[in-house]
């Protein structure tokens, strides 16, 4: 992405903001109430997508955190896969630090879903379905954001901690915090 000096100022004041307001509420709620709302600089708004942000940031990001522990078992015997060193948990640290990030860029107003021409699959809304569906209520998205980031803050703290246990058991909650979106803004209805 080339951008001019000022873009770049630009775009790290926006995305310091949405950090910030993201994680502060009451930040939030002055911003929230100041006249002028947080909006991408135009030369950088198309290149910023949910769509982009899913495929990567946060699936990445996700994917990585969910696959950290497991436990296979197979007739040679049971592997076991988990974090054992520093390097190992501060990789952690720093998946869930790109999700949270990914989350304020969720809640900036007017970001795009994607190239509105893409023909999704016939159980999946498209961009402009979803674009129409976030301006009827922008507060669920956000909320929806939100549910995410404070999920991903508990997990940041079981990796602090070094909390094994703790790990484990939030990989569900930040599961139906990113299910619950995708229900109401990616998969249509099941016909009855």
């Amino acid at each position: 992405m080339n951008t001019s000096p000022a873009q770049f100022l630009a775009l790290c004041t926006v995305l310091a903001l949405s950090l910030v307001t993201a994680v502060h509420p009451a930040v939030a709620q002055s911003v929230a109430q100041s006249a002028a709302p947080l909006l991408l600089p135009p030369s950088l708004a198309p290149q910023i997508t949910v769509n982009a942000l899913m495929k990567d940031t946060i699936d990445p990001a996700a994917s990585a955190l969910w696959t950290a522990v497991s436990y296979t078992a197979t007739v040679e015997g049971i592997t076991e896969t988990m974090p054992e060193t520093e390097e190992d948990w501060n990789a952690l640290r720093a998946r869930a630090d790109e999700l949270i990030k990914a989350g304020a860029l969720l809640m900036l107003p007017g970001l795009k879903v994607n190239d509105l021409s893409a023909v999704p699959p016939d159980f999946q809304y498209s961009p402009a379905e979803i674009e129409q569906l976030v301006q009827q209520d922008p507060g669920l998205w956000r909320n929806y954001a939100e549910r995410m980031q404070t999920t991903v803050l508990q997990l940041m703290e079981a990796i602090d901690r070094r909390d094994l246990v703790a790990y484990t058991e939030l990989g569900p909650p930040i599961n139906q915090a990113c299910e619950g979106c995708h229900g109401q803004y990616w998969y249509r209805p099941m016909p009855r």
